[in-house]
């Protein structure tokens, strides 16, 4: 268990079957309330939200695979007018949210924005460890949270008081130690950091 007080971050990783496993824990021991950015969607026609889908980057210089859920990076020369954020899970004071995400391996690298250059076809890379990184807002006097109807699917999402700014912090977890298959579809003109892959990453 990771401690970043007041909250606590467990993450533990699996290999069953073809699939890769999460498990993470997020226990908060604040008297404030703490929102995850962990409820991702893919928009369109076949409109999805599930705890599956995940933003997968793959660190070919540490030979990493780094998952994660929150606001995705801005892409390098584009202008992003409004950026995607994921809906929120809220974790109350004293409480704890468990949540469990399945990869199918070969994991393919996945983001937010799509790449100025990408590789028509994706190349297998093996990655030696990988890392979580999960993004939160903490509460603040006058935030109102709502829940609103996306498609169905009941969302959360949070309103902070025109004199206030949200705190903003990422939990992250120690490196472990794996071997995963994975496919890259950025060209190596454009370099590892410069990937932003296509659609997000479900199983």
């Amino acid at each position: 268990m990771v401690t970043k007080a007041p909250l606590q971050f467990g993450v533990e990783l699996a290999k069953k079957g073809q699939d890769l496993v999460l498990h993470y824990e997020v226990r908060n021991k604040d008297s404030r309330d703490a929102y995850l950015l962990n409820r991702l969607y893919r928009p369109g026609p076949d409109w999805l939200m599930s705890p599956d889908l995940i933003y997968i980057r793959v660190e070919s210089e540490k030979r990493r695979l780094h998952l994660y859920k929150r606001i995705d990076d801005m892409p390098e020369n584009r202008n992003v007018v409004c950026p995607v954020a994921p809906f929120l899970t809220p974790v109350r004071a004293g409480a704890s949210y468990d949540e469990e995400v399945h990869m199918a391996t070969p994991v393919e690298e996945s983001r937010e924005y799509s790449p100025l250059r990408a590789a028509a076809k994706p190349r297998p890379f093996l990655c030696q460890d990988v890392v979580f990184t999960l993004g939160y807002y903490w509460s603040c006097d006058g935030l109102i949270e709502e829940i609103v109807d996306i498609e169905g699917t009941p969302a959360c999402i949070i309103k902070a008081p025109s004199h206030a700014m949200l705190e903003y912090g990422e939990l992250n977890s120690d490196v472990v130690v794996m071997e995963v298959p994975a496919l890259v579809r950025h060209s190596p003109e454009t370099g590892a950091n410069a990937a932003r892959g296509g659609n997000l990453s479900v199983k």
